[in-house]
């Protein structure tokens, strides 16, 4: 249950979410609060989060190819918030999941 404060800041978290648009970011479609709790609704991104993709590979290397590919579409992400003058923090909480041939940060 989250206390008003949080609640508070979390819907701000959601207004500024609903507000971007790159295909790097996930797209915000809609959020409600229920019964103490903020509940965001987002796309689907069918291939999970790069940290379990990750650790599903065991230890094997991924080709170079790949990294460069992955940190550009990370960094373009970046320079859109830096450009839109959103100020963000990358935590515990944060995620980098998978879609089709991309990756998209929430």
């Amino acid at each position: 249950m989250l206390n008003i404060i949080n609640l508070f800041f979390l819907s701000i978290e959601a207004s500024i979410l609903s507000a971007l648009h790159h295909p790097s970011i996930i797209t915000h479609i809609e959020s409600f609060e229920e019964d103490g709790n903020l509940c965001l609704v987002t796309e689907y991104a069918e291939k999970g989060d790069l940290s379990n993709k990750l650790e599903e590979r065991k230890g094997t290397l991924l080709p170079e190819e790949q990294i460069l590919d992955w940190f550009v579409q990370m960094a373009l992400a970046m320079l859109y918030l830096h450009k839109k003058k959103v100020n963000i923090i990358i935590g515990y909480h944060s995620y980098v999941i998978m879609k089709k041939n991309s990756i998209v940060i929430i």
